[in-house]
């Protein structure tokens, strides 16, 4: 698992090298992200920039800034919009050695 995880955070970074303003941002993790989740909308969230991006017509696309009230926060500043449950186990989870 913890290689998965930080393979996931590898891509995630790579994709965010071409962002440079919080609509660009938004929607470089919602592309990321949803390459290994059934994600439908993507918010960036105070301490960060506020913005928000939807999977539109199989893009993702930059739509007005206010929180959707089903975005599960998976991290501090980053909620998401799932369209099917996510697994019991995120995918994102690093689990720290005992």
């Amino acid at each position: 698992m913890p290689d998965a995880a930080l393979q996931m955070i590898a891509e995630l970074l790579g994709a965010l090298g071409d962002a440079h303003t919080p609509r660009a941002l938004v929607r470089a993790v919602a592309a990321s992200l949803a390459e290994r989740l059934p994600l439908r909308r993507v918010e960036l969230r105070p301490p960060a920039p506020i913005a928000v991006a939807e999977l539109q017509d199989g893009e993702w696309r930059s739509v007005e800034p206010v929180p959707d009230p089903r975005a599960v926060v998976i991290a501090p500043g980053l909620a998401i919009v799932a369209t099917r449950p996510l697994p019991a186990e995120p995918v994102w989870q690093v689990h720290a050695p005992r």
